[in-house]
């Protein structure tokens, strides 16, 4: 299938691990790895709750998209005396 075509559709926190794992198969091997670090991320920054706002009702190259926009050429990031930053090209 293609990235526009497989919509995630769902927004049950206890079941929503289990629903990507459950999806993957179905998703092209060239998305699967960048899905997999999004979905890290949102645990990372947030938890369930996160994975849930970012992946609910929207296409894999929907998230495929947010995913690059978040991670977009990052030089360095980090926190300096308790203020995040993030340093891109």
């Amino acid at each position: 299938m293609e990235s526009d075509q497989i919509r995630f559709n769902c927004e049950d926190e206890q079941q929503i691990i289990s629903y990507l794992n459950g999806l993957m198969p179905s998703v092209d091997r060239k998305y699967r790895k960048t899905l997999n670090r999004m979905t890290i991320w949102c645990l990372q920054n947030g938890g369930v709750s996160t994975v849930v706002k970012e992946f609910y009702g929207k296409t894999v190259a929907d998230v495929i998209e947010r995913y690059s926009s978040i991670h977009e050429n990052v030089v360095v990031s980090g926190e300096l005396d308790g203020v995040k930053f993030r340093l891109t090209e």
